[in-house]
Protein backbone atom coordinates (compact mmCIF):
# COMPACT_ATOMS: atom_id res chain seq x y z
CA UNK A 1 0.00 0.00 0.00
CA UNK A 2 1.22 3.30 -0.60
CA UNK A 3 2.63 5.48 1.99
CA UNK A 4 3.32 9.38 1.78
CA UNK A 5 6.23 11.12 3.79
CA UNK A 6 4.50 13.72 5.33
CA UNK A 7 7.88 15.90 5.94
CA UNK A 8 8.74 15.38 2.24
CA UNK A 9 5.72 16.45 0.63
CA UNK A 10 5.41 19.52 3.55
CA UNK A 11 9.05 20.50 1.70
CA UNK A 12 8.43 21.12 -1.84
CA UNK A 13 4.41 21.98 -0.98
CA UNK A 14 6.17 25.09 1.25
CA UNK A 15 8.10 25.44 -2.05
CA UNK A 16 5.66 25.70 -4.46
CA UNK A 17 3.08 28.39 -2.38
CA UNK A 18 6.45 30.34 -2.71
CA UNK A 19 6.01 30.83 1.49
CA UNK A 20 9.47 30.68 2.10
CA UNK A 21 12.89 31.90 1.17
CA UNK A 22 14.09 31.05 -1.86
CA UNK A 23 16.41 28.27 -2.35
CA UNK A 24 13.90 25.12 -2.90
CA UNK A 25 15.34 24.24 -6.47
CA UNK A 26 16.27 20.96 -5.93
CA UNK A 27 14.91 17.68 -7.20
CA UNK A 28 13.01 17.17 -9.93
CA UNK A 29 10.68 19.19 -11.40
CA UNK A 30 6.74 18.95 -12.61
CA UNK A 31 7.62 18.16 -16.12
CA UNK A 32 10.77 15.53 -15.08
CA UNK A 33 8.38 14.24 -12.73
CA UNK A 34 5.52 13.27 -15.38
CA UNK A 35 8.04 11.15 -17.06
CA UNK A 36 7.12 7.23 -16.13
CA UNK A 37 10.77 6.20 -15.42
CA UNK A 38 10.34 8.55 -12.52
CA UNK A 39 8.09 6.93 -10.10
CA UNK A 40 6.05 9.84 -8.93
CA UNK A 41 3.26 7.15 -7.43
CA UNK A 42 6.17 5.54 -5.26
CA UNK A 43 7.97 8.86 -4.17
CA UNK A 44 5.62 12.04 -4.39
CA UNK A 45 8.32 13.99 -2.32
CA UNK A 46 10.97 13.57 -4.99
CA UNK A 47 8.25 16.27 -7.24
CA UNK A 48 9.88 19.54 -6.03
CA UNK A 49 8.62 22.62 -7.05
CA UNK A 50 4.76 22.28 -7.67
CA UNK A 51 2.11 21.45 -4.90
CA UNK A 52 1.26 18.07 -5.99
CA UNK A 53 -0.27 14.77 -4.05
CA UNK A 54 -1.09 11.81 -4.77
CA UNK A 55 -3.86 9.88 -4.36
CA UNK A 56 -4.80 6.48 -4.49
CA UNK A 57 -7.84 3.84 -4.17
CA UNK A 58 -7.92 -0.32 -4.41
CA UNK A 59 -9.46 -1.16 -7.54
CA UNK A 60 -12.67 -3.76 -7.03
CA UNK A 61 -14.28 -4.00 -10.65
CA UNK A 62 -14.93 -0.52 -11.75
CA UNK A 63 -12.20 1.66 -13.15
CA UNK A 64 -14.15 4.94 -13.17
CA UNK A 65 -14.87 4.12 -9.14
CA UNK A 66 -11.29 3.75 -8.88
CA UNK A 67 -9.88 6.90 -10.20
CA UNK A 68 -12.81 8.98 -8.74
CA UNK A 69 -11.95 7.75 -5.01
CA UNK A 70 -8.47 7.98 -5.79
CA UNK A 71 -9.53 11.79 -7.18
CA UNK A 72 -10.85 12.16 -4.33
CA UNK A 73 -8.17 10.99 -2.08
CA UNK A 74 -5.48 13.36 -3.70
CA UNK A 75 -7.47 16.79 -3.13
CA UNK A 76 -8.06 15.76 0.73
CA UNK A 77 -4.39 15.52 0.95
CA UNK A 78 -3.76 18.58 -1.00
CA UNK A 79 -6.23 20.77 1.24
CA UNK A 80 -4.57 19.54 4.26
CA UNK A 81 -1.20 21.14 3.09
CA UNK A 82 -3.25 23.88 2.04
CA UNK A 83 -4.21 24.84 4.86
CA UNK A 84 -1.45 24.42 6.44
CA UNK A 85 0.37 26.77 4.19
CA UNK A 86 -2.44 29.04 4.47
CA UNK A 87 -1.79 29.16 8.22
CA UNK A 88 1.58 29.88 7.91
CA UNK A 89 1.50 32.36 5.14
CA UNK A 90 -1.64 34.33 7.31
CA UNK A 91 1.22 34.56 10.47
CA UNK A 92 3.75 35.63 8.30
CA UNK A 93 1.27 38.42 7.38
CA UNK A 94 0.46 39.48 10.71
CA UNK A 95 3.89 39.78 11.45
CA UNK A 96 5.13 41.77 9.19
CA UNK A 97 2.23 44.10 8.52
CA UNK A 98 0.32 44.16 12.00
CA UNK A 99 3.42 45.27 14.39
CA UNK A 100 0.92 48.13 15.53
CA UNK A 101 -1.97 45.52 16.52
CA UNK A 102 -3.11 43.36 19.06
CA UNK A 103 -1.18 39.96 18.60
CA UNK A 104 -3.97 37.86 20.54
CA UNK A 105 -6.92 39.35 18.29
CA UNK A 106 -5.03 38.90 15.28
CA UNK A 107 -4.34 35.53 15.50
CA UNK A 108 -8.44 34.61 16.18
CA UNK A 109 -8.47 35.04 12.46
CA UNK A 110 -5.15 32.21 11.10
CA UNK A 111 -7.75 29.53 12.47
CA UNK A 112 -11.19 31.18 11.21
CA UNK A 113 -13.07 28.02 10.28
CA UNK A 114 -15.24 29.28 7.10
CA UNK A 115 -12.14 30.87 5.97
CA UNK A 116 -10.49 27.47 5.90
CA UNK A 117 -13.00 25.72 4.32
CA UNK A 118 -13.06 28.57 1.97
CA UNK A 119 -9.77 28.36 1.06
CA UNK A 120 -9.29 24.52 1.03
CA UNK A 121 -12.44 23.98 -1.68
CA UNK A 122 -11.21 22.37 -4.72
CA UNK A 123 -12.51 24.93 -7.02
CA UNK A 124 -10.58 27.42 -5.12
CA UNK A 125 -7.47 25.48 -4.54
CA UNK A 126 -7.59 24.43 -9.11
CA UNK A 127 -6.36 21.49 -8.07
CA UNK A 128 -6.57 18.87 -11.62
CA UNK A 129 -5.60 15.38 -12.12
CA UNK A 130 -2.28 15.15 -14.50
CA UNK A 131 -1.84 11.35 -13.97
CA UNK A 132 -2.76 8.02 -13.70
CA UNK A 133 -0.77 4.90 -13.30
CA UNK A 134 -2.36 1.30 -12.15
CA UNK A 135 -0.03 -0.48 -10.17
CA UNK A 136 -0.80 -4.26 -7.67
CA UNK A 137 -4.36 -3.58 -7.90
CA UNK A 138 -4.58 0.10 -6.76
CA UNK A 139 -5.28 3.30 -8.63
CA UNK A 140 -3.10 6.04 -8.31
CA UNK A 141 -3.62 9.76 -9.79
CA UNK A 142 -0.91 12.71 -9.59
CA UNK A 143 -3.20 15.82 -9.08
CA UNK A 144 -1.57 19.62 -9.11
CA UNK A 145 -2.42 22.86 -8.13
CA UNK A 146 -1.51 24.90 -11.36
CA UNK A 147 -2.47 28.94 -9.88
CA UNK A 148 -1.16 29.51 -6.49
CA UNK A 149 -0.41 32.87 -7.25
CA UNK A 150 -4.09 33.50 -7.58
CA UNK A 151 -4.96 31.55 -4.68
CA UNK A 152 -2.37 33.95 -2.88
CA UNK A 153 -4.20 36.73 -4.19
CA UNK A 154 -7.92 35.64 -3.05
CA UNK A 155 -6.44 34.28 0.83
CA UNK A 156 -4.98 37.66 0.92
CA UNK A 157 -7.88 39.84 0.14
CA UNK A 158 -10.31 37.61 1.83
CA UNK A 159 -8.02 37.87 5.03
CA UNK A 160 -7.50 41.43 4.76
CA UNK A 161 -10.54 42.26 4.17
CA UNK A 162 -12.22 40.44 7.67
CA UNK A 163 -9.36 42.55 9.27
CA UNK A 164 -10.10 45.63 8.14
CA UNK A 165 -13.91 45.46 9.20
CA UNK A 166 -12.87 45.08 13.07
CA UNK A 167 -13.09 48.66 14.30
CA UNK A 168 -11.34 47.12 18.09
CA UNK A 169 -8.04 46.58 15.94
CA UNK A 170 -7.57 50.14 15.24
CA UNK A 171 -6.77 53.31 17.20
CA UNK A 172 -6.83 55.63 14.47
CA UNK A 173 -7.42 55.71 10.60
CA UNK A 174 -4.03 55.86 10.27
CA UNK A 175 -2.93 52.65 11.82
CA UNK A 176 -5.76 51.11 9.46
CA UNK A 177 -4.47 52.47 5.84
CA UNK A 178 -0.82 51.50 6.75
CA UNK A 179 -1.77 48.10 7.50
CA UNK A 180 -3.94 47.49 4.62
CA UNK A 181 -1.17 49.17 2.73
CA UNK A 182 1.75 46.53 4.21
CA UNK A 183 -1.15 43.71 3.72
CA UNK A 184 -1.32 44.57 -0.01
CA UNK A 185 2.39 45.13 -0.72
CA UNK A 186 3.33 41.19 1.20
CA UNK A 187 0.11 39.92 -0.77
CA UNK A 188 1.67 40.89 -4.00
CA UNK A 189 5.32 40.33 -3.25
CA UNK A 190 4.06 36.43 -2.11
CA UNK A 191 1.69 36.42 -5.50
CA UNK A 192 4.36 37.15 -7.65
CA UNK A 193 7.29 34.59 -6.12
CA UNK A 194 4.54 32.11 -6.86
CA UNK A 195 3.93 33.15 -10.49
CA UNK A 196 7.75 33.02 -11.23
CA UNK A 197 7.80 29.58 -9.78
CA UNK A 198 4.69 28.53 -11.88
CA UNK A 199 6.58 30.30 -15.06
CA UNK A 200 9.75 28.61 -13.61
CA UNK A 201 8.11 25.15 -13.58
CA UNK A 202 5.94 25.30 -16.82
CA UNK A 203 8.42 27.53 -19.38
CA UNK A 204 5.72 29.67 -19.94
CA UNK A 205 6.17 33.79 -19.28
CA UNK A 206 9.37 34.18 -21.52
Amino acid sequence: MFTLSIRRLSVFAACALALVAVGCSSGKNLQEGLDDEFKWWEEPGEIEDALVSVGSAKIIGNMTAARNAAEADARAKIAQTVQSQMQTMVTNWFKEAGDNLDEDTLSSYINNEGLVRQMTDVDIVGARPVKYKQVDGYQYVLMVVEDPAQWTQFLGKSVKDQVLQDATLYKTEVMKNEFEAKMDALIQRDADKAQELVEAITGSGD
